[in-house]
């Protein structure tokens, strides 16, 4: 009948209306969402660039001294190893040196016929020297904190790889800096500008 035409039809617009309306809805919670984005992304593209910019004059600064990009590149693609001079091996020398000096005005203070005890006394406190010598405690601090200002979060690096290759997501991202699983680690910057520059 009519009247069941005009029930439909009404029920039909009023369908229509709410699917319209939710529509708007989740597009304005979108642009929300984009816009908070948008700022976040625009800040770490920011760091990104300074990064950039920075990982490029320092390697102006490697080319002006004589070092080669192949050099360079050779030196960022190798692992992490331990110089083969160590901080305790730049101090070493310098205990004995001045036992040395302890030596010559003990035996200087004393008479010839003490020189031969004098001697002795010294040859005896000198292997206490490399038991009491693990200066490189206080040198290691200052060794590994420069390395913290060099490695970036996890997260944040991953980010701001999503950010500027739109062809990869999270995961992909956190894949190429070589983390595993879902826990939260520190990524070398250097990694991070290698994968910026593909």
């Amino acid at each position: 009948t009519q009247e069941v035409k005009d029930q439909n039809r009404e029920s039909q617009r009023r369908s229509r209306a709410r699917r319209t309306e939710l529509i708007n809805d989740l597009k304005k919670q979108v642009q929300d969402y984009q816009r908070q984005g948008a700022s976040a992304s625009l800040e770490m593209q920011r760091m990104a660039q300074a990064v950039t910019f920075e990982n490029q004059r320092l390697r102006s600064l490697l080319s002006a001294h004589g070092v080669s990009q192949e050099e360079i590149h050779r030196y960022i693609s190798s692992p992490p190893a331990l110089s083969p001079e160590s901080p305790g091996e730049r101090v070493k020398p310098q205990p004995p040196q001045s036992q040395e000096g302890n030596k010559s005005q003990c035996c200087g203070s004393r008479s010839n016929e003490n020189d031969h005890k004098c001697s002795e006394k010294s040859s005896d406190v000198k292997p206490n020297l490399t038991t009491t010598h693990p200066l490189p405690k206080h040198i290691a601090p200052e060794a590994t904190s420069p390395t913290d200002s060099m490695e970036t979060s996890c997260d944040t690096a991953a980010s701001i790889l999503v950010d500027l290759h739109h062809h990869m997501d999270t995961e992909q991202a956190r894949a190429a800096l070589g983390c595993r699983g879902s826990e939260s680690c520190n990524v070398s910057n250097i990694k991070i500008f290698q994968l910026l520059e593909k």
